[in-house]
Order: structure tokens, then C-alpha cells, then sequence
């Protein structure tokens, strides 16, 4: 299954602005997620007649204006907990539009956040398919589609 990076651009762009009134714009991807400082991070698992993950990696600003969105708050007014909080329903979020895109019979899994800095998070068996920076007031914003490699049985 081949997803193209228009079609992330085009369904990030479409839940961030339209749900938090967020401007997130593609960027250039050659640096690593973690090497922006703090990150939060959500994935969430997609298995079934395709099998694989959405992953967003999200630096802690940007998380912040995402809660705060969600929220109805001012960003001085979000707690970490709502910041991950927030994440998680992204990379939801994220994961069922891809999902729309995808052959029938898929399944989501809950969100996993993980929240810090200097750490590498992988989907074993697995390998991106397609990897997309944002950016947004300076702030970064990686959405990452990972595809499970599926065991040949003879």
C-alpha cells in the first residue's frame, strides 16, 4: 500500500487547521525528530489487512498550542499531562484518516505517548514509508507512516 506525501500534507493540514486552527506547513525533513530538543511523541497502530503504524513527533511548543486548542486554554494554562493528552488524540486522529485510505479491515490501536528528549522509538519489523516534516511559528511536527514487514509463509 502506497501512500504519497501529498496525501499526509494534505490530511495534517486538514486536522490541524481545521480542529485547533493551527497552521502546520511542510519543511524540510533531513534532521532527526528528537534533535529539536523535548518531543512528545504518539503512535498508534493500524493492523489488519494492512499493518503498520501513524507516528507523530511533535516538539513540546508546538504540543503546548495543540492542548491549548483542544482546550479552549491560553498555552501558559496546559499541563504536561494535557500536552500528551493532546498527542495521543492527534496521532488518533491521524491514524483514522490514513486508515480511510487504506484496503477495508483495519483496526486502530489506542495511542502510546512517550514525552522527553534524546530517546528513539521504533515499530519492530517495520520501516517508514513515508516520513513528512511540518513547520509551524518555529515549532516541528514529523508525521511518519510506517509499514509492518509481513512474514512470508511457505
Amino acid at each position: 500500500m502506497q501512500i504519497s506525501q501529498d496525501q499526509v500534507v494534505e490530511l495534517t493540514r486538514e486536522i490541524w487547521g481545521n480542529m485547533l486552527g493551527v497552521d502546520v506547513n511542510p519543511a524540510d525533513s533531513s534532521h532527526q525528530p528528537t534533535a529539536h530538543g523535548r518531543v512528545i511523541v504518539g503512535c498508534v497502530q493500524i493492523a489488519g489487512a494492512w499493518e503498520g503504524a501513524v507516528r507523530l513527533d511533535c516538539s513540546a511548543g508546538l504540543a503546548r498550542r495543540a492542548a491549548a486548542g483542544f482546550l479552549g486554554l491560553s498555552p501558559a494554562g496546559v499541563s504536561d499531562d494535557e500536552m500528551c493528552d493532546a498527542v495521543g488524540e492527534l496521532a488518533n486522529m491521524s491514524a483514522g484518516s490514513v486508515k480511510a485510505l487504506l484496503v477495508p479491515n483495519c483496526h486502530l490501536s489506542l495511542p502510546s505517548v512517550i514525552d522527553g528528549n534524546d530517546f528513539e522509538l521504533t515499530v519492530r519489523n517495520a520501516s517508514i514509508i513515508c516520513r513528512t516534516a511540518f513547520q509551524s511559528e518555529g515549532d516541528m511536527l514529523y508525521v511518519s507512516i510506517v509499514e509492518a514487514q509481513r512474514a512470508h509463509t511457505s
